[in-house]
């Protein structure tokens, strides 16, 4: 029962990490495109 805590809690840890890895890329994404607007106008 333990290791299964163990494991769920590891998993959960990877999920809120790409989670928030995705949100980041999500951010850069806006913030360059942004940028290059700006740039070309």
């Amino acid at each position: 029962m333990k290791i299964l805590n163990f494991n769920q809690s590891k998993l959960n840890e990877r999920i809120r990490f790409l989670k928030i890895f995705v949100l980041l890329r999500k951010i850069n994404l806006r913030i360059f495109k942004f940028r290059n607007y700006k740039i070309r106008h």
